[in-house]
């Protein structure tokens, strides 16, 4: 059996609501890493089923359990365990999700080989069905851009961090939202000046079941139109919030579709990089959704006054020219 430190090199936070079936492995699959100066933090979030004992059969004092009396939801959970954490460095992993065997040498390795990285995370094998491997983008550049599309940026699970840098700048997750969580985080960090990659190598199995948290648009919407306002901040901030629409879809009138077409063609000539993201690749997403979606919006309102349609979509279509634009994964966070 290992011995807790004091001040481990790494704190892994798991945050657990009603996970029992699946928590266990988890675990597991941390007290099999082979590195193995760490301390575990599960907290208990409120459960109504066996999560608590199930955290406390392991006999490691590496493990410490933490109970919150409601289930406060997960950024409440995640920010308990920032305040508990003692390590350098910060990984995340969810209580339904496993860590390959090397995965915390590997990512501690990487960070201690690279000071100008302050997050880090990588891919992941997602099973049981279907079996697939996501593609993440490896560059601080092109995961900045990602952000935008609110997905395939950070896999969260996978990811580690400097804890020095959470502390210097007083970073937490926000309490008032219930989706879009770690997004938020992620962006939060950006605006600090934060850099980030992934390494190419799946370092977590991450576990498709009827459980998992679903991303919600509407909540996530309002996330990208502030990174919007912040990545142009030479536009209004009214048009800015436009682009969104091209990247988190949902259903517009024709008025609101053509004024964010009208958002896309002023974006067009804002070419400087505003947190060192890939500006390139963000406008040449935001002219083919704009392109997109120009097609798909009808001439003119009908006679009437009314729309010619109920609303146009851009779900299916932008999300099939991003996948092919960058070959990201669209695995949840």
């Amino acid at each position: 059996m290992d011995r807790a430190s004091a001040t481990p090199l790494v704190s892994v936070l798991v945050p657990a609501f009603n996970a029992a079936p699946f928590l266990a492995e988890a675990i597991g699959s941390l007290l099999a890493q082979t590195l193995t100066d760490f301390e575990l933090i599960v907290v208990n979030d409120g459960s109504t089923d066996e999560t608590g004992a199930i955290a406390r059969s392991f006999a490691d004092p590496r493990i410490r359990v933490h109970d919150l009396p409601v289930n406060m939801g997960e950024a409440q959970a995640a920010n308990l365990g920032l305040a508990l954490a003692r390590g350098r460095y910060l990984a995340r992993l969810d209580a339904d999700d496993i860590a390959l065997p090397h995965r915390l040498a590997m990512q501690v390795a990487e960070l201690d080989r690279r000071p100008d990285i302050e997050v880090l995370g990588s891919n992941m094998l997602v099973f049981p069905k279907p079996r697939s491997t996501t593609t993440v983008p490896g560059t601080d550049a092109a995961i900045k851009a990602t952000f935008m599309l609110a997905a395939g940026n950070l896999m969260n699970p996978t990811t580690c961090l400097r804890m020095d840098f959470v502390r210097r700048h007083g970073l937490r997750y926000d309490p008032m939202l219930r989706k879009g969580v770690d997004l938020a985080f992620w962006i939060a960090c950006m605006r600090k000046g934060a850099r980030f990659a992934n390494l190419a190598e799946p370092l977590v199995r991450y576990r498709i079941h009827g459980g998992n948290l679903s991303r919600q648009a509407g909540s996530v919407n309002g996330i990208v139109q502030d990174l919007a306002i912040a990545f142009f901040p030479d536009l209004p901030s009214s048009r800015a919030r436009r682009l969104a629409d091209l990247f988190v879809p949902r259903r517009l009138g024709w008025t609101d579709a053509i004024a964010t077409v009208e958002a896309a063609a002023l974006a067009k000539d804002h070419d400087r990089s505003v947190f060192g993201e890939d500006r390139p690749l963000l406008l040449r997403w935001i002219e083919q959704r704009a392109n997109g979606l120009r097609n798909a919006v009808p001439a003119a309102p009908s006679p009437a006054g009314g729309n010619t349609r109920r609303g146009t979509s851009l779900a299916a279509s932008q999300r099939d020219t991003t996948s092919s634009e960058n070959g990201t994964d669209q695995a949840p966070q």
